[in-house]
């Protein structure tokens, strides 16, 4: 999710009961936009970028991230499964730079698409 009242990019971060913090990662822009509507946030937008992105971004401005959920329906899903709908940042990135991925090794630039609330 992407905040449009701020340039922190961590504003579309979702944090658990637990005080884990989520980043929701989407396959599809209509399940972002779905997203956005069941949890609104003033200001949350949704972006599409590329799966190299998301590795940077887990790299870089989002590295305080524990969890990366995967087209989460709303914030208390993922709170009551935990991992289970999700990754660790660590599994994700490898996952990710997996061989054969759009972002592993020996990918063209650009990668495939990755859908991502940032």
């Amino acid at each position: 999710m992407e905040d449009r009242d701020t340039t922190e990019p961590e504003a579309g971060v979702s944090t658990l009961t637990d005080g884990r913090r989520v980043l929701p990662v989407f396959g599809f822009e209509e399940e972002a936009d779905l997203f956005v509507r069941l949890v609104p946030r003033d200001g949350r937008g949704v972006r599409r970028i590329e799966a190299g992105e998301l590795v940077s971004l887990l790299h870089g401005p989002f590295n305080g991230v524990e969890l990366v959920a995967r087209d989460p329906l709303s914030d208390a899903p993922a709170d009551v499964l935990g991992g289970a709908v999700g990754l660790t940042r660590r599994e994700s990135l490898d996952f990710l730079l997996r061989p054969g991925t759009p972002a592993g090794p020996g990918s063209p630039v650009g990668g495939g698409p990755a859908g991502v609330g940032s």
